[in-house]
């Protein structure tokens, strides 16, 4: 299965055109044969100035989805997503003793 990830930078933009579309933090790749894949990235800030978490689109055959950060303060917690094309999934991060985040997503589970 063919997933295509973006998110923004560190200061919160997704590029020189600052739009999903000119995201230079994007990228295309293939799961496995269990629709498992690891995406190794930095984590992205929220937009400047906005009220939206910083989060991680996906997108699997054709549909949006959304990855945000339970520890991310603009996260409000029970909240419906802004779109009902595109579920918002609300995850807790760990970090390993070399100080690397992980988060796991079961992206055909959205609870």
């Amino acid at each position: 299965m063919r997933v295509l990830v973006y998110h923004t930078d560190a200061t919160g933009r997704y590029g020189a055109s600052n739009t999903p579309r000119g995201a230079r933090l994007s990228g295309a790749l293939v799961t496995d044969r269990n629709g498992r894949f690891e995406v190794r990235t930095i984590r992205p800030a929220p937009y400047p100035g906005g009220t939206i978490p910083a989060h991680i689109h996906f997108v699997v055959s054709g549909r949006a989805e959304e990855l945000q950060f339970e520890d991310d303060p603009l996260v409000k917690h029970g909240r419906t997503p802004r779109d009902a094309d595109e579920p918002i999934f609300v995850r807790p991060v760990t970090t390993d003793s070399l100080g690397v985040q992980r988060v796991t997503v079961d992206l055909w589970s959205p609870t």
